[in-house]
């Protein structure tokens, strides 16, 4: 998955310069971030996640506290958070109401819900889609089985953080008929390395740009950009072959 987004970066990049050197750095940071919020009043609590986050995921993980609701929106505001642990009760607010509040304004970042009276009627509730926890756990809670619900938390918060940077950049730069542009565009070079590629030997510029209904100076273009993103595409006269049939063209 964090290949696919680095084409999208490589490709974008090359039309965007600019993107290369601000958001391209910000995303790095999101996609590899390893934040995990304690949201618990419980200061022994949070020490004991700390070490066995620490001792099972890594010392790369940092792990923030937040004592108080207000408190953990408040870092919400201003950090990369992956992954929000969450207490049922909190001195200011409920655990719900928390959860409510990351769903309605934080739903990339997938939250696992704690509490010591977790009986299927809450456990239901915290996971709807109205409140948005991704897992539940009951205290006591079984270490191996948080760290395992962290570990697939932390990989979903990667890709959500991800996925959230490049619509947000999108939205920013892109007025609607360059996005439309850009979409035909990308289109169409997958068109022509499709047909290239069932077809190979078959085709030559002139034949694919009037197949498209575009100029051949404009297949030309998106030949070599195809080569430039390294698709074995070349020629042999005015015919077009992929780099695996290169023993049929002899």
């Amino acid at each position: 998955m964090f290949t696919l987004y680095m084409i999208f970066i490589i490709i974008y990049s090359s039309d965007v310069p600019e993107f290369r050197t601000h958001a391209k750095e910000e995303f790095m940071m999101a996609s590899k971030s390893k934040t995990i919020l304690v949201i618990d009043d419980d200061e022994s609590l949070f020490r004991s996640l700390r070490a066995l986050f620490h001792a099972e995921i890594g010392k790369d993980v940092l792990i923030m506290h937040a004592p108080t609701g207000r408190t953990a929106l408040a870092v919400l505001e201003k950090e990369f958070v992956t992954v929000c642990i969450v207490d049922h009760k909190l001195p200011d607010m409920d655990g719900l109401d928390v959860l409510k509040v990351l769903h309605d304004r934080y739903s990339y970042i997938p939250s696992i819900y704690l509490s010591g009276f977790l009986d299927e009627k809450l456990k239901e509730k915290a996971l709807s889609f109205d409140y948005g926890a991704y897992y539940t756990a009951e205290k006591p809670f079984q270490p191996d089985e948080l760290i395992r619900k962290t570990l697939i938390c932390l990989k979903k918060g990667g890709r959500n953080w991800a996925n959230k940077m490049i619509r947000d950049y999108a939205d920013t730069h892109w007025d609607p008929a360059s996005k439309k542009k850009k979409i035909k565009r990308e289109a169409c070079l997958f068109t022509i390395c499709e047909r290239i590629d069932k077809a190979s030997g078959q085709w030559t510029s002139g034949m694919l740009a009037r197949d498209l209904e575009v100029t051949p100076r404009t297949i030309q273009t998106d030949i070599r950009r195809l080569m430039e993103l390294g698709k074995p595409i070349y020629k042999v006269g005015k015919k077009l072959f992929l780099r695996k049939d290169e023993n049929k063209a002899k």
